[in-house]
């Protein structure tokens, strides 16, 4: 597979340049937090009778929570915990983080199979009204539900957090199935005045979630300067990771109720298919990546394969927009339907989008369902779209662009390449197969052609 190079990034909105914010996320990388002082947490812990000592740990980290400061960090021991965590109204001035983590990388598994079901806590980790808390290292699955009206998710941010950090977690089997049910592995949902910002989602593992009519990733509403690098996310029975907008999270007056000013980047998302999800009644389209509704984002060398799609813009509201969103170096492979899909699916019903840059992407041999979307499917209400040095390896087929929106679209088009492969689609199909996991092949066996 080849190697998930990082980018270093200059985010421009607005004319102001924030160099500033990606030191800061930057840093993230490298330092976590200065702990002012450690607190332990283990199985065979006491809460009141314990003191937070590595020799006489709590129970529960739900205890350690209450009692920990910004500067700490809780350090958690080896084992199962049936419990649901809220850290809520935990906030500071300064730079100091609070850290949850296991000690020393040891396995910690919250469990949510013993959920009480008269709870309101549908989290592993509820974060709200909080600022620099750091979540790291955890397994996370079990959290599931039969109603429609509850909506379980593996780590939730929501009210007035800012400087969050998710790292290293890996969360699975969280379910909601009831028909019209939903549910998240993260969810991050800016529902106040005062938005979500200064968010880092890194090389976290999502994966076996049902969704309903949910997403395995999520930042929706009033959400700002957020990364999203370096996740693994596959076989979902929904979308991979949305960016969204216009959904009523935030209603308050001179809320922002979209998703915006993000990055994502160096992720793997894969197999994500709404086919057999009961909220979908037998429809794929699950994309890999989707921004409905998000504005300034730039999705960058991320490997999208084997989704229903591999990336869709747009947005679902009447009247609404996804801008100036910038699409760059990705490879998106083997994908059911179009590679990449832009715009509303109704001109009527549905917004659409604009100002958008496709460019120096693979598209390689999508549409493996051979209906017609070709590599890229172009919809309604697309303005400012421009496509440049992007390289298509398709099979022998007369388009690789589908523009069912003709009436509606103004785009450009310089310095596309063409790779056609074999006289039959039949022969293209069993290339792929045998080179499925090889797609940094040189690909020798096709010719360039040179688009106008």
């Amino acid at each position: 597979m080849n190697p998930l190079l990082e980018n270093e990034v200059v985010f421009i909105y607005k004319g102001i340049i924030f160099w500033i914010l990606l030191l800061v996320f930057l840093s993230w990388g490298a330092t976590v937090s200065h702990a002012a002082h450690a607190i332990y947490v283990a199985p065979n812990g006491h809460d009141t009778a314990g003191d937070g000592s590595i020799t006489a740990p709590f129970r529960s980290i739900q205890y350690a929570i209450n009692t920990s400061s910004h500067g700490d960090e809780i350090l958690v021991r080896k084992g199962i915990y049936h419990e649901l965590m809220t850290i809520q109204g935990r906030t500071t001035d300064s730079n100091l983080h609070l850290t949850i983590r296991p000690y020393k990388n040891e396995k910690v598994v919250i469990d949510g199979s013993k959920r009480d079901s008269t709870s309101s806590q549908r989290a592993a980790f509820t974060i709200e009204n909080s600022s620099n808390i750091n979540i790291i290292g955890f397994e996370i699955r079990n959290i599931s539900t039969e109603s429609d009206d509850f909506y379980p998710a593996g780590i939730l941010v929501l009210g007035e957090s800012k400087t969050i950090q998710l790292l290293h977690n890996h969360i699975h089997h969280i379910a909601n199935n009831h028909e019209e049910g939903n549910a998240h592995g993260i969810l991050v949902y800016g529902n106040s005045v005062t938005p979500i910002e200064h968010l880092l989602i890194r090389n976290n593992r999502l994966h076996h979630l049902t969704l309903g009519s949910s997403e395995s990733l999520t930042l929706s509403g009033n959400v700002s300067n957020f990364i999203i690098d370096r996740n693994t996310l596959y076989k979902n029975n929904n979308i991979g990771i949305d960016v969204a907008g216009f959904y009523g999270a935030c209603s308050d007056r001179g809320c922002i109720d979209y998703a915006r000013n993000g990055i994502i980047s160096n992720n793997i998302v894969i197999e994500h298919s709404s086919r057999e999800n009961p909220a979908y009644e037998g429809d794929d389209s699950a994309p890999g990546i989707y921004v409905d509704g998000g504005k300034h984002i730039k999705i960058i060398n991320n490997y999208l394969a084997n989704n229903n799609y591999g990336i869709s813009i747009g947005s679902e509201n009447y009247k609404q927009s996804s801008t100036y969103i910038t699409v760059r170096n990705n490879t998106i492979k083997n994908n059911d339907k179009a590679g990449l899909v832009i715009g509303g699916s109704t001109q009527d019903l549905n917004g659409g989008a604009s100002h958008i840059s496709i460019e120096n992407n693979d598209f390689i041999a999508n549409d493996t369902m051979q209906h017609g979307y070709y590599e890229i499917t172009l919809q309604q209400n697309i303005q400012h779209l421009s496509l440049t040095k992007n390289t298509y390896k398709i099979c022998a087929m007369n388009k690789y662009i589908n523009n069912r929106g003709k009436s509606n679209l103004s785009f450009t088009q310089s310095q596309e390449k063409l790779l056609f492969s074999f006289s039959r689609c039949d022969e293209c199909k069993r290339f792929r197969r045998n080179y499925n996991e090889s797609f940094n092949n040189r690909w020798l066996r096709f010719y360039w052609v040179t688009c106008s």
